[in-house]
């Protein structure tokens, strides 16, 4: 039986990495320019928030405003670095991942990990067809806004762009240069959270894909029927059978537990961003509604706060599918007739299933824990910590 390309499944990821440099593959000079021009232009955007803090008086208002916007930045850098700094231990597992997916021989399971990453690519598709339309519209708010600064106000026209910032120059002047850095900084934002998120969930829904195929080897070991004829070549078929389906699921534990050590660093600030930043920007919607009341700034915020808990969720919920998955396979262990085979056979299915009574989860550092409970624990999070900012400014 034919083998197929893996990487086909990642064909809008990869489009999506290409485009900023950071595919594993085919890496040369011109991949070392995207990374440095994208990289610097978030780097800069970023100083040019901070700086605001040097020219305007902190008060603790304008200090969790200017922090509002920065955590959105400082988790996409975190999020593109992270994969700039492993992008060698990327390639690697997906080459790990290609060499499981050339030993299928089976119909059916070649079948079932090509159906779970034609399910994953459209996953990505959708997510980034969505995240496209989200950056047209922002073109489309910000824009007219824009326009009626210039027509009207031509003084305060900086004032469109809603986000503080400090060039040291001026800023009326240079007005459509900030725009097309701000433009820039938002496009790289965007494609380096969806490329980079959309190919970790492709490789964990191929992870779910080989946890599958192990249930399904484990389903056809009792189609043997061994109750009315045990002979040897029944039992060496049930052998063989338990072995394969093993070590498939030693090999999807191995490389989901890996592509979490290697990003373990990163995903352990992120997660400590995120929640920061969600905090604060639902801090300034409440600040904005209570004081101020300008539209844009709410569906600025607003849509940090969505991005933000979008992403939180997705990450979750891929991993609440891997744990799912795993406890899928013992579940089915459990199921089958394990009490009507030879004593010894039963022993070993007996092992899986003791195996299976510790549930498997996706861990950043061994403090967080990839589910959905856990996704609600850090939505909760959140809502105390701005309870906790709302009070201490009263």
């Amino acid at each position: 039986m034919n083998s197929f390309d893996l990487l086909e499944n990642f064909s809008v990821s990869r489009i999506l990495l290409l485009s900023l440099g950071i595919w594993p593959y085919n890496q040369s000079k011109f991949t070392l320019v995207q990374i440095i021009v994208s990289f610097s232009i978030i780097v800069n955007f970023t100083v040019f928030q901070f700086t605001a803090l040097l020219t305007t008086e902190c008060t603790s208002d304008f200090v969790i405003t200017v922090f509002s916007s920065t955590t959105v930045t400082i988790a996409t850098m975190i999020i593109y670095n992270s994969f700039v700094v492993n992008k060698h231990s990327i390639k690697y597992l997906l080459e790990q991942l290609q060499h499981v997916c050339n030993e299928l021989k089976d119909e059916n399971e070649i079948a079932i990990i090509k159906d779970y990453g034609s399910n994953a690519q459209r996953h990505a598709a959708k997510i980034t067809f969505c995240a496209a339309a989200f950056f047209i519209i922002v073109q489309i708010m910000w824009f007219p806004g824009f326009n009626i600064f210039l027509s009207k106000n031509e003084s305060g026209r900086h004032q469109a762009l809603f986000i503080v910032t400090e060039y040291f120059f001026d800023q009326e002047k240079y007005f459509y240069l900030i725009l097309l850095h701000m433009d820039a900084t938002f496009l790289i934002m965007l494609l380096g959270t969806v490329a980079t998120g959309t190919t970790i969930l492709i490789f964990l829904k191929h992870i779910c894909g080989m946890l599958k195929i192990a249930s399904y080897r484990i389903e056809q070991t009792m189609e043997i029927n061994v109750q009315y004829n045990i002979n040897l070549k029944n039992v060496i078929m049930i052998y063989k059978n338990i072995v394969y389906a093993v070590d498939i699921h030693r090999k999807a534990m191995m490389l989901s537990t890996s592509m979490m050590k290697e990003f373990e660093g990163s995903f352990f600030f992120l997660v400590i961003i995120l929640v920061s930043g969600l905090s604060l920007n639902l801090y300034r919607i409440f600040q904005i509604i209570s004081f101020e009341y300008n539209l844009m700034k709410i569906v600025i915020h607003s849509a940090y706060v969505s991005a933000t808990l979008t992403y939180i969720f997705m990450s979750n919920y891929i991993a609440q599918q891997v744990t799912d998955h795993n406890e899928d396979l013992f579940v089915t262990v459990y199921n089958i007739r394990w009490y009507v085979t030879p004593p010894h056979i039963q022993k070993i299915i007996l092992l899986l299933l003791q195996r299976g009574s510790k549930p498997f989860y996706l861990r950043i550092a061994k403090i967080f824990v990839g589910s959905l409970e856990y996704f609600a624990s850090l939505t909760s999070a959140s809502m105390s910590y701005f309870t906790v900012i709302y009070s201490t400014q009263q």
